[in-house]
Formats: C-alpha cells, structure tokens, sequence
C-alpha cells in the first residue's frame, strides 16, 4: 500500500493534469484530504490495522 501512496504523490505532481503538466499546490492537498480521510475511515471500520499515511 505504501507504494501506492508513493506514487500517488510523485506521479500527479510530474504530469498529472489534464494539459500534461503538473497539479497545482492546491489540488495535491485536496488529493491528500481525500485519501487521509478515505484510510482513516477503512481503519475505523477495521478494514486495515492502521492508516499508512499517518
């Protein structure tokens, strides 16, 4: 899982918007708040043991 949340980060910063370039500041923390929400929840539903990003 951690690699996937590795890429989630390098990736979309490199080439990630829809004109090939990178996202903004703003967007990668909307995508941050996105999956920090989304894994606290699977941890609290006892769906993983403890939420990778922190």
């Amino acid at each position: 899982m951690i690699a996937h949340l590795e890429d989630l980060y390098a990736n979309p910063r490199r080439s990630g918007s829809r004109h090939g370039g990178p996202l903004a500041p703003e967007t990668m923390l909307n995508v941050h708040q996105i999956q920090r929400a989304a894994l606290s929840g699977a941890e609290r539903a006892g769906l993983v043991d403890e939420t990778p990003s922190g």
